[in-house]
C-alpha cells in the first residue's frame, strides 16, 4: 500500500535550505617595510674638493724707476742729481726710499734734489725724515739741503711740520731762515704766529730786514 505523504512533508522536500552567506576572511595587515637607515661608513670621510690656491699677484717692477734708483746710488754728480729730479716725477713707493736714502748723499747737490723732489711728490711719508733735515740735529746737513727740507715742508702742507719750521726760523744762514718763514706762511698753522711776531719785533737783534720783512707780510696777509 502506498505510503501517504503530507503536504507538510512536501513542503520540506521542497523549499530548499537558505544559502548561508559566505563571508570574507579578516583582512591580515601586511608588516610595514621601514626605510633603511644609511650608517656612515668607517671609512674616511669623503672631503670636499680643496680650492685652487690663489698665489698673490707678482709685485710690478716699473723699469724706468728701477734704472734711476740705480743712477742715484752709483752714477756720477750729473747723473746722481738727474735721477733724483726724474725721480720726484714718479710716484711710487720706490721712488720715495730712494730720494729719502738720497738726502743723506755725501754731494750736498744731489742732497738738495732729493729734498726738492720729495716735497714735488708731496709724500707725507717723507715728513719725517725732511724734518728731520731741517731740525738738523747732528749738523750734518748742508744749508743748501735745509733750505730745500724746508720749502718741501711748507709744499707738503702737513701742521707736524710746524714745530720744526719754527726752530728753523733762527736757522744761522738766511736762505734757510727765509725758506722756513714762507713754509709757516704756507701752512698757516696758529702757532707760528707768535714767533712771525718775534720776528718783526727781532728784540734781541738776530733777524736781518729780509727775514722781518717776509714775517711781516705773512702777518699782514691774516690780519694777526
Amino acid at each position: 500500500m502506498p505510503r501517504k505523504i503530507s503536504r507538510k512533508t512536501i513542503a520540506t522536500v521542497a523549499t530548499p535550505a537558505p544559502a548561508t552567506k559566505k563571508t570574507a576572511p579578516p583582512a591580515v595587515p601586511m608588516p610595514v617595510q621601514k626605510e633603511a637607515v644609511t650608517k656612515p661608513s668607517a671609512q674616511s670621510p669623503v672631503q670636499a674638493p680643496k680650492e685652487a690656491a690663489v698665489k698673490p699677484p707678482a709685485p710690478i717692477v716699473n723699469t724706468k724707476t728701477q734704472e734711476l734708483i740705480e743712477q742715484l746710488r752709483r752714477g756720477d754728480l750729473a747723473s746722481r742729481s738727474a735721477a733724483a729730479t726724474a725721480l720726484g716725477k714718479i710716484i711710487d713707493g720706490q721712488s720715495t726710499t730712494a730720494l729719502i736714502e738720497a738726502l743723506r748723499d755725501p754731494t750736498a747737490e744731489v742732497a738738495c734734489e732729493a729734498a726738492t723732489a720729495l716735497g714735488v711728490l708731496t709724500e707725507r711719508g717723507a715728513l719725517h725724515a725732511l724734518i728731520d733735515v731741517v731740525v738738523n740735529h747732528d749738523g750734518y746737513f748742508h744749508s743748501t739741503v735745509r733750505t730745500a727740507a724746508c720749502e718741501s715742508l711748507g709744499r707738503l702742507d702737513d701742521p707736524r711740520g710746524v714745530e720744526a719750521l719754527v726752530a728753523a726760523v733762527r736757522d744761522p744762514i738766511l736762505e734757510t731762515s727765509l725758506a722756513a718763514i714762507h713754509a709757516l706762511g704756507k701752512i698757516g698753522d696758529a702757532r707760528a704766529f707768535p714767533t712771525m711776531r718775534a720776528i718783526v719785533a727781532n728784540s734781541d737783534g738776530f733777524f736781518l730786514p729780509e727775514a722781518q720783512e717776509a714775517a711781516g707780510k705773512i702777518l699782514g696777509g691774516i690780519g694777526a
